[in-house]
């Protein structure tokens, strides 16, 4: 529980804010048949902000929790590790969703959420029946989400004619980036360079990458 509070306070604040904004704009995008490029900037957007963030709660989540909340709640920490990339790709799916609020198609979003539903239940079957330790359940579960929405995501890709290879060409170049921002900023960690604390440039390099993509949508797509 305290996993899953500390996570998803942040995720569904801004995820909320992003929905509310993305639902009436993407009627208007839409009706001026410009639908697929606002989609795919967003997902753009929203990927340079969340790879960042999960690659570095992968990697640290244990030991910030450990140093927070105290040695007792590491197992917490390893918890948010690895959940870390089906919060990645949650929160890139959750806002986008609403297209198909956009086009009509409510039975289209019943259906994958089914689909997405019936997947981590599955995961936790297979867990139960193989005797899974906690770790290797919250994996299990972790992995079944994370098919679960990117095959919702190359739904809502599908539908409004974005190409399968542009969506994970978008994933991939975001994945590398974030992972290169890691490296960069273990660097400034690891020998001190300028007495900078490698996790400040890690967020501050982010930031630039964020800001570089939220300056390629057009006025009318922000």
């Amino acid at each position: 529980m305290l996993a899953q509070r500390i996570i998803n306070m942040p995720l569904t604040v801004i995820g909320s804010a992003v929905s509310d904004v993305f639902l009436p704009s993407s009627i208007a995008a839409n009706r001026d048949n410009r639908l697929a490029s606002q989609v795919q900037q967003l997902f753009s957007a929203l990927a340079s902000l969340i790879f960042p963030s999960a690659i570095l709660l992968f990697f640290t989540a244990p030991d910030l929790f450990q140093v927070i909340f105290g040695k007792d709640w590491r197992v917490a920490g390893e918890i948010v590790s690895w959940l870390a990339p089906m919060l990645a790709i949650q929160f890139l799916v959750n806002p986008v969703s609403r297209i198909f609020i956009t086009i009509e198609r409510q039975d289209l979003a019943l259906l994958f959420q089914t689909l997405l539903l019936t997947s981590r239940f599955s995961g936790l079957t297979l867990a139960y029946v193989m005797n899974f330790s906690l770790i290797q359940s919250v994996i299990v579960f972790s992995f079944a989400s994370v098919l679960g929405y990117f095959s919702y995501m190359l739904a809502i890709s599908s539908y409004v004619g974005i190409r399968v290879i542009d969506i994970v060409g978008c994933l991939l170049s975001n994945i590398f980036g974030a992972i290169a921002l890691t490296v960069i900023g273990s660097v400034f960690y690891i020998f001190e360079l300028f007495n900078v604390s490698g996790i400040l440039v890690y967020f501050l390099l982010s930031l630039i990458v964020l800001m570089f993509n939220l300056s390629n949508f057009k006025n009318e797509n922000i």
